[in-house]
C-alpha cells in the first residue's frame, strides 16, 4: 500500500497539525492503526504496541485533528481512512461550516442519539474500508514494526566492544551485499542503506509517501529481505555478548582469587621510636 492519502493526491491533505509530542511517522502509524482497529478502538491501539508510550487521550486528541473535527461518535468503531473524512471536512470549512481550533464542531444542541445512529450508519456506507485495504494496512504496520527491530539491533551492537562491533559490522555488511545481489535488475534504487557499525537508514515519513507503486514494492521487497538478514546478526549478537559477559565474570573471579590479603600494619614499639629520635609517651608499652 502506498502510503498517503487514497482519496486526491494532495500533500495539502497532510497538514493536519500535530498534537504535542506527537512526530509525523507516529502520526502515520496512528492513522494505519485507525484503518486496522477502527476509531474508538483505543485500547486495542495501545494493546497493539506500535505507539508506545501514547496515551488514550493522547490517541483521542490526535485522531480529531486527523479527521478534522472534534466529534467523533459518529465514527465509533469504523476502519476509515481519517485522509478521506479530512477532505469532507475541509469543504465544510469552506463552505463556512462552525470550527473551533481549526476543527469542524457541532452547531445547536449536542445530537441524539437516533442522529448519532444514524451518522453512524451514513459514514459506514460512505467511508468504511474494504477488506483489501485493512489487509494492506495490517502488512504495512508490520513492515513499520520490522524497522523498529533494526534500531534495537543498532542499540545492541552499540553495548558490545568496539572490536566485536567492528566484527559484527562486517558480518551485517556481508548480509547486505547478498541483498543487493538478489535485488531485481530493474531496481534501479536501493531504499535500505547500511552505514557504519550497523546503522541502518530507512526512507522517512515524507519519502515513504512520495513513492510510487514500483518503488514501494521494491521498498517491501528489500526490508523483508534485511529483516530476515538482520534476525540471524541480532543471534550472532546476542551469543557474542553472553560469552563476552561470561568471560568478563570470570576474568574477575579468578582476579579476586589470585590476590593475596593486605598484610596488617604492625604496632610501632617504644624502642623503634627511642631509634628514630621520636618522643615516647609516659605509660606507653616498651
Amino acid at each position: 500500500m502506498k502510503p498517503g492519502p487514497a482519496a486526491p493526491h494532495a500533500l495539502s491533505l497532510w497538514n493536519f497539525s500535530l498534537s504535542p509530542g506527537w512526530t509525523g511517522d507516529e502520526v502515520h502509524r496512528l492513522r494505519l492503526c485507525l484503518m486496522v482497529h477502527g476509531v474508538g478502538r483505543w485500547s486495542q491501539i495501545v494493546q497493539s504496541g506500535y505507539l508506545v508510550g501514547k496515551t488514550i487521550s493522547q490517541l483521542n486528541l490526535q485522531t480529531q485533528k486527523l479527521l478534522g473535527q472534534q466529534s467523533l461518535a459518529e465514527f465509533t468503531g469504523l476502519q476509515i481512512d481519517p485522509a478521506e473524512v479530512f477532505l469532507v471536512n475541509r469543504e465544510k470549512i469552506k463552505a463556512g461550516a462552525k470550527t473551533k481550533m481549526g476543527l469542524v464542531i457541532n452547531e445547536g444542541p449536542n445530537p441524539s442519539r437516533e442522529v448519532v445512529v444514524a451518522r453512524l450508519r451514513e459514514n459506514r456506507e460512505r467511508f468504511a474500508l474494504p477488506e483489501t485495504r485493512v489487509r494492506e494496512a495490517e502488512f504495512e504496520l508490520r513492515l513499520l514494526s520490522r524497522e523498529q527491530q533494526w534500531q534495537d539491533v543498532h542499540t545492541l551492537l552499540q553495548s558490545l566492544p568496539e572490536v566485536q562491533q567492528q566484527r559484527l559490522h562486517q558480518l551485517l555488511a556481508g548480509e547486505w551485499l547478498q541483498l543487493q545481489a538478489a535485488t531485481s535488475p530493474s531496481t534501479t534504487r536501493h531504499w535500505v542503506q547500511l552505514e557504519s557499525l550497523g546503522h541502518i537508514v530507512l526512507p522517512g515519513f515524507a519519502e515513504r509517501r512520495q513513492m510510487s507503486a514500483e518503488d514501494w514494492r521494491a521498498y517491501q521487497q528489500q526490508l523483508e529481505c534485511m529483516c530476515d538478514a538482520v534476525q540471524r546478526v541480532q543471534h550472532r549478537i546476542t551469543q557474542d555478548k553472553e560469552n563476552w559477559l561470561c568471560a568478563d565474570a570470570s576474568t574477575t573471579e579468578q582476579g579476586l582469587e589470585g590476590s593475596e590479603a593486605p598484610e596488617p600494619k604492625r604496632k610501632r614499639t617504644v624502642g623503634a621510636k627511642r631509634a628514630r629520635g621520636a618522643p615516647v609517651s609516659q605509660g606507653e608499652d616498651v
